[in-house]
């Protein structure tokens, strides 16, 4: 029994981490690609890559990776090849971080502003009260060419009269190409007045765009806030639906 104890033991120790199979690199570069070309807070900053383009670049990522955790490998050899294994995933990570604040490239002459459909969200967990300032610096992506933007999220912020305003001069340049807008929450701890005349700015901002979606939960509208956002409700022809909780 001992010795088949023994035995067993050294079957466990003599197994390896290092190198990983072609199947299991394979894999993490499909991993790669599918993070590269989901939508995040990256994504939302500097472009979203398209999958040829996230493909290539997962597989050079992984070849990098692989080359600098089997030389570490090589040079120290650990018995089981746990070390090069760690730095593999982190070196994997970090190239990938690289890639993702890189953005899109331009290749083979296309343009550089080519529209990329993707979604904006600058939702906040902590109500936070905004100016016009700070509403011009957070809807300032909307305003730039070559991101098509389908769905917006701005939710539990809350818009004064001064932020929404800024929202109405940035809002009708994208709006033709909405599908989805989240405005859950956003005039939360404003005076019932002030309240009113941000839904009725942001209804008319909003005027004509298609969509399949509409969140205006949590806003307290009652009556008063439906009427608000009248123009912007008698305006769509084919909707999807709408979320009115409060």
């Amino acid at each position: 029994m001992e010795s088949e104890t023994q035995a067993f033991q050294h079957r466990l120790l003599s197994v390896k981490l290092w190198p990983p199979s072609h199947g299991t690199r394979l894999m993490i570069v499909e991993w790669m690609t599918k993070n590269l070309t989901t939508p995040f807070h990256f994504s939302r900053k500097y472009g979203l890559l398209s999958y040829e383009e996230a493909e290539e670049d997962a597989k050079k990522i992984e070849e990098l990776a692989f080359a600098a955790a089997d030389e570490l490998y090589k040079k120290y050899p650990d018995g089981d090849g746990g070390s090069a294994v760690q730095t593999y995933a982190k070196e994997f990570s970090r190239l990938m971080r690289e890639v993702a604040k890189r953005g899109p490239t331009v290749n083979d002459g296309e343009l550089a502003d080519k529209a990329r459909e993707t979604d904006f969200d600058v939702s906040d967990d902590h109500w936070p009260f905004i100016d016009a300032m700070k509403a011009e610096e957070l809807l300032k992506p909307l305003g730039e060419p070559g991101i098509c933007y389908t769905k917006i999220c701005i939710s539990n912020i809350s818009f004064g009269s001064d932020a929404a305003n800024v929202a109405a001069s940035i809002l009708p340049s994208v709006k033709d190409q909405l599908t989805e807008v989240d405005l859950l929450n956003f005039i939360a701890g404003r005076p019932e007045s002030e309240a009113l005349e941000v839904m009725n700015i942001f209804s008319s901002a909003l005027e004509g765009c298609h969509l399949r979606y509409l969140n205006l939960s949590n806003n307290v509208l009652g009556e008063k806030g439906v009427r608000a956002f009248g123009v912007l409700l008698k305006s769509q022809n084919k909707f999807g639906g709408a979320l009115f909780d409060e």
